[in-house]
């Protein structure tokens, strides 16, 4: 499923400072950190050195070799005719030697391949921008990590500053129930209420303290760097952008593959092309060349032969047919495999446009709720002034208030997660 999703949010972004760090930041620079990212540098290298091998097809080909060998028979003349040359010449004929010696030399030239080494050039070609693709795959899947450590930070900064506020709020309740207390309108089990209530939200802070170090730990082995200090600036997020998958890395992986399968293709018809080249070949031994005289003369000779030679290796005609079918049935299962991908992508992004539409949702509601329990909660402090309630009943509601502030500063916090979650989904 392709579609465009219209969809504006607008977030007020926290203050910002000339030192904060950025979501994007982060990403390239985990990215740069990352110690995949050499793997492009070796890609590379692999991919030069193969077709440099590949280039040295056409370069000529020298051979030097030495031979000794004793074999069982040798060219030889009849019998009758040793001994008819023995009676006329008074000479004998020894024949070839049954030791055989030679060191030579021999020289090969490529004229055309058939297609063969261009083939090869570009299954290198292939195989490098599949390799590169498929790395690119593996660093794009640390913007989800990113993504999901920046988005705590942000979540538990918020966490600390709705706990300052709490204390804060008790605080001032403390003293006014310290003054009743003085006054003998108080008790001291009320005083104790509040200040039990203290302790439980300094107790939350430690907490909330180590979650948020411990986050932003994990973030700064990400980016290369000590972040504990930074100040981290939430994104507005907003605009237009499509949700189909076309512009996912595996994408290109896919492209890569298709890629692969046509070299291989083009692999197939060359191996079944003739090969065509010239050669040279000399050796000095015995026998020579002329077997005549060396059957009268054991000597050794310099010898020398060279002229054009055809090879085509007819049995590739048999496998031709069934690498074809292999290439296209391999081709078949990329289309699926890509199909599926993009399906999954498509199911995501529905589920994940629902996340956001629900988050949107629950922050209109927040803003309401949020003012109501402000409301409660000063009239429970009204009210305790003038001993119609409880302490347990103030305290009551300024939970009731501090939850309702923890709330909406989670639910916008997975707003803006949910968006980069998308945006990480397609990416965008």
């Amino acid at each position: 499923m392709k579609s465009k999703v219209k969809w504006l949010i607008t977030l007020a972004m926290l203050p910002s400072f000339a030192s904060a760090i950025t979501l994007d930041e982060c990403q390239r620079l985990a990215r740069e950190n990352y110690p995949l990212i050499k793997q492009y540098e070796a890609i590379n290298e692999i991919s030069a050195a193969d077709a440099d091998v590949a280039s040295k097809n056409y370069l000529p080909q020298f051979n030097v070799y030495g031979q000794a060998s004793w074999q069982n028979a040798v060219t030889s003349f009849p019998e009758s005719v040793r001994q008819m040359f023995a009676n006329n010449t008074g000479t004998s004929i020894a024949g070839l030697s049954k030791d055989q010696y030679s060191i030579g030399a021999e020289l090969t030239q490529m004229i055309w391949d058939g297609g063969k080494t261009k083939a090869e050039r570009q299954k290198t070609q292939a195989d490098a921008e599949a390799s590169m693709s498929q790395t690119d795959v593996e660093l794009y899947k640390i913007v989800d990590a990113v993504n999901d450590l920046y988005f705590n930070v942000l979540l538990y900064e918020n966490q600390l500053a709705l706990n300052d506020e709490l204390q804060r709020v008790l605080d001032s309740n403390l003293a006014v129930v310290e003054a009743s207390r003085a006054n003998g309108t108080a008790m001291e089990s009320d005083v104790a209420a509040i200040r039990a209530k203290l302790c439980e939200t300094r107790q939350s802070r430690i907490t909330i303290e180590y979650t948020l170090a411990a986050n932003k730990r994990m973030l700064g082995l990400y980016v290369g760097r000590d972040i504990a200090n930074e100040t981290f600036e939430r994104p507005v997020v907003g605009g237009l952008f499509s949700t189909d998958a076309s512009h996912r890395p595996e994408i290109a992986v896919y492209e890569a593959r298709r890629k692969q399968l046509q070299v291989q293709r083009q692999s197939v018809s060359a191996s079944i092309m003739p090969q065509i080249g010239l050669f040279a070949n000399g050796y000095y031994g015995n026998p020579g060349f002329d077997m005549f005289d060396a059957m009268f003369y054991d000597d050794w000779s310099f010898n020398f032969i060279f002229g054009v030679k055809v090879q085509w290796n007819i049995g590739e005609l048999y496998r031709r047919s069934s690498r074809l079918k292999h290439i296209e049935a391999s081709s078949r299962y990329i289309d699926n495999e890509q199909e599926a991908f993009e399906f999954n992508i498509s199911l995501l992004t529905e589920q994940q446009q629902a996340m956001i539409d629900m988050k949107r949702k629950e922050i209109e509601v927040d803003g309401e709720i949020m003012d109501l329990r402000k409301l409660v909660r000063k009239a429970s402090e009204a009210k305790l002034r003038d001993g119609i309630i409880t302490v347990n009943d103030l305290l009551r509601d300024i939970v009731d208030e501090n939850n309702a502030h923890i709330a909406k500063n989670i639910h916008e916090i997975e707003l803006l997660h949910s968006v980069y979650k998308l945006k990480y989904i397609v990416n965008q």
